[in-house]
């Protein structure tokens, strides 16, 4: 059986029904509670007059899931949620302790081409 949303607050109702009766909830569970596929999902984030109620659902979804991985204190899926749904990035930091000058670049250049870019 495959449920068409007619109305936004269909929609709404329906997912509101699945984190109600969902302890952990996640997308997928989600959308074959709904008994969609990820690309009608999609397709239904892109359509003009439920792309906002799609985006408070999202919203509801990621609220929950933090509130999971922090009191599970789950480090390694805090990480990994933090690096994929709210930018977070690994950062290195490189010192230099001989103070000889070093140079990263994208395009791999000869000590010729160096002397001449940097003469």
């Amino acid at each position: 059986m495959q449920r068409l949303y007619e109305t936004p607050e269909q929609l709404y109702r329906d997912a509101m029904k699945y984190f109600d009766e969902e302890d952990q909830p996640t997308m997928a569970g989600l959308q074959s509670f709904l008994c969609m596929t990820r690309a009608k999902w999609h397709a239904y984030k892109l359509n003009e007059e439920f792309s906002e109620v799609v985006q408070q659902i999202n919203q509801e979804m990621e609220s929950r899931i933090e509130a999971m991985l922090l009191y599970s204190k789950n480090q390694t899926g805090s990480i990994f949620w933090l690096k994929n749904h709210a930018q977070w990035r690994d950062t290195q930091h490189t010192e230099n302790v001989n103070h000889h000058r070093v140079v990263i670049s994208d395009t791999p250049m000869d000590e010729d081409e160096w002397q001449r870019q940097n003469s």
